[in-house]
């Protein structure tokens, strides 16, 4: 996302001089909390600039956020670096402690993306990983922008939140994908080889290996292994694994299996959803262990404190199944296994 610009003709000594690196990330952060993927689902921030009918938030209001903290609590510098922007996207107030969304760009709203948005937006991400697990965002981001404006980046985590090496990055512009797909053969970053791949082929390649792992388990379950196998609500074949079930309430009309999916799966590999349309709750399996927490902690990373995820337009509550609620969980899917054996006279 871009940064924000100063004042609509910023006087002379705010354009004389190009930002430092410290100015550069602070732009950077800042615009990104204005940007439209963020603020149009962060509804703290969408509540401060409410509260001002002219839309300014306070800086002290931003410095509440940790990663502008650890630039810099100066409110003239940030604002001196905001002066210096050249996206157009903000505007500075004259006493430089507050800034805003020029209204020219107002503020996004959060809707249902369509099929098209969808697939722009994942023609325009990418998967890499080989960065070093002490990687900062900064870092990260620096190594990133001679390929062009970053959209996002998201850092994997484990289970201990500690960044497992590899990321997913949206660029603004297709242009960008194709630039660093030119050089993924040599990408190196710190003199280590970047594994690349489009979010298609990182999927497509998840895919194959969950399906070879689900065959391998099949095989070492009929040869007397203790892995514990049944089949779900569609009949398929499962394992049942630790930590693997995330519980959702709060659905709107607008929610489908397939939305939650494709939300869920840029996370950890979905395995199944147990939800209809027009139902307001559900289930999503994963296919390894621990991945609702790995998806949970994906979905909730840039949620502000006290809020809740935001999932086609609606505010979704999320919790990882755990002790005697995964243990339910597993033991009605056995449940339903019976029933629907018994109905059919299924002997299988």
């Amino acid at each position: 996302m871009a940064e924000s610009t100063g004042d609509d003709v910023p006087s002379a000594s705010t354009s004389s001089s190009e930002p430092d690196d410290l100015e550069k990330k602070i732009i950077r952060q800042i615009e990104f909390y204005f940007g439209d993927r963020n603020l149009s689902r962060d509804k703290f921030l969408q509540n401060k600039i409410k509260e001002n009918e002219d839309g300014w938030v306070e800086l002290s209001v931003l410095l509440t956020f940790s990663r502008l903290k650890a630039l810099s609590t100066d409110c003239s510098l940030i604002a001196g670096a905001l002066r210096k922007s050249t996206s157009g996207l903000l505007e500075v107030s004259e006493d430089g402690l507050k800034v805003k969304r020029k209204s020219s760009d107002p503020v996004p709203t959060l809707s249902l993306l369509s099929p098209e948005d969808r697939k722009d937006m994942s023609n325009r991400t990418l998967y890499m990983k080989g960065f070093p697990k002490d990687s900062t965002l900064d870092d990260i981001q620096d190594f990133l922008l001679p390929f062009g404006e970053t959209e996002m980046i998201r850092m994997k985590k484990d289970l201990d939140k500690q960044f497992k090496g590899s990321i997913f990055v949206e660029y603004k512009l297709v242009d960008s994908i194709s630039k660093v797909l030119e050089k993924k053969a040599e990408l190196k970053y710190k003199d280590e080889l970047l594994t690349v791949e489009t979010k298609q082929d990182y999927f497509k390649r998840k895919d194959a290996e969950r399906k070879e792992k689900k065959a391998q388990s099949r095989v070492e379950s009929s040869s007397g292994s203790a892995t514990e196998t049944s089949k779900d609500t569609n009949g398929t074949t499962f394992i049942r694994q630790e930590g693997a079930i995330l519980h959702f309430t709060g659905c709107g009309d607008g929610t489908t299996r397939e939305t939650l999916k494709e939300y869920f799966r840029q996370f950890a590999t979905v395995a199944w959803v147990d939800f209809q349309k027009g139902d307001t709750e559900g289930y999503i399996r994963f296919d390894e262990d621990g991945g609702a927490k790995k998806a949970y902690d994906g979905a909730m990373a840039n949620v502000p404190t006290g809020e809740v995820c935001k999932i086609c337009d609606s505010d979704v509550t999320l919790k990882v199944l755990e002790g005697e609620e995964e243990s339910a969980y597993w033991e009605k899917m056995k449940e339903d296994q019976a029933n629907r054996k018994a109905n059919k006279g299924d002997t299988d």
